[in-house]
């Protein structure tokens, strides 16, 4: 069934002519504070998403010759629990790739004086998605998911001659 709204009919002896669009072109558009997307709208740790972010604070063991994986035996977390989310060392924050037990790899190398000692912190992230992997089902969050679960696709202005 089509729901849509009508607009410049014509009407002659030998034909009747319409436009009609579709109601869900506005799935493209920015409306007030929020947008149409499967992500969640909400900021990670935001009222709106009712999470408190998970953090924690140690000091390096070592780090690997690339500068990108930091070991810590005080990570004791499940495999991925940190991933999507930040360390920072010094002035230093780099996004978390991949995390477990014992460590976190980042996507871009901390500088070659970060070395073994220097204190960190850790915060966790999230992938706004409401079931795929970090989302608000693996943050027992999901009362609060700002997406939307389903968006049809945009079906292009048809003109009907």
């Amino acid at each position: 069934m089509f729901d849509g709204v009508m607009s410049s009919p014509s009407v002659n002896e030998q034909e009747i002519s319409i436009s009609v669009s579709d109601r869900l072109d506005t799935l493209d558009k920015k409306l007030p504070r929020r947008s149409f997307s499967v992500q969640c709208n909400w900021r990670f740790g935001s009222e709106e998403c009712g999470v408190t972010i998970p953090t924690k604070a140690s000091t390096i063991d070592s780090i690997s010759s690339d500068h990108l994986t930091i070991n810590d035996s005080s990570i004791t977390e499940a495999i991925g629990y940190w991933e999507h989310g930040n360390i920072t060392i010094g002035n230093e924050t780099r996004y978390i790739e991949e995390s477990g037990s014992g460590y976190v790899k980042v996507a871009y190398p901390f500088p070659a004086d970060v070395v073994a000692g220097d204190s960190y912190s850790l915060e966790a992230g999230c992938d706004k998605s409401y079931d795929q992997g970090h989302g608000c089902t693996f943050w027992s969050n999901t009362q609060f998911y700002g997406g939307f679960r389903n968006v049809p696709n945009i079906e292009d202005i048809r003109r009907v001659d």
